[in-house]
């Protein structure tokens, strides 16, 4: 049962992602599709689904995307026009296509700039994170 909710959790991103991609990459800011939002629902479903079940790789998964939140606010919103971190700042796109570009379509629902959605979405990724925890916890509790 896990490998199936595995494979549809990993299903449902790859869905979001292609679905998202091209929207992601021509306008961040501007106006955002109901498909969009529609599987970035869908994707954002299963993860919670699969927090229940979730495995070490899946923790360091969201872990990655809680850092990627913080790292695309700062290098896009509040160090923007810093020299040294501009320098340091092109880690943040391959952070951005793997963790926020699944989940983009929230950017319709908050009218909300990217940078500030990926630090949103930075806090989902935390919430998710605490869930696995919490059912990990309970896990061995009952064994």
């Amino acid at each position: 049962m896990k490998n199936k909710c595995f494979l549809v959790l990993i299903g449902s991103y790859l869905l979001a992602f292609s679905i998202n991609l091209m929207p992601a990459m021509k306008y961040p800011d501007l106006h955002i599709d109901l498909l969009d939002l529609g599987v970035s629902l869908v994707y954002m479903f299963f993860l919670f689904i699969y927090a229940r079940k979730g495995m070490k790789g899946f923790r360091i998964f969201l872990l990655l995307g809680i850092v990627s939140g913080v790292v695309i606010f700062l290098s896009d919103g509040i160090m923007a026009g810093n020299g040294i971190w501009d320098v340091l700042a092109n880690i943040h796109y391959p952070f951005y296509f793997i963790f926020t570009t699944p989940l983009f379509g929230g950017n319709y629902l908050f009218n909300i700039s990217h940078e500030a959605y990926s630090l949103v979405l930075s806090l989902l990724y935390a919430i998710v994170f605490g869930i696995t925890l919490y059912f990990e916890k309970r896990r061995v509790q009952t064994e």
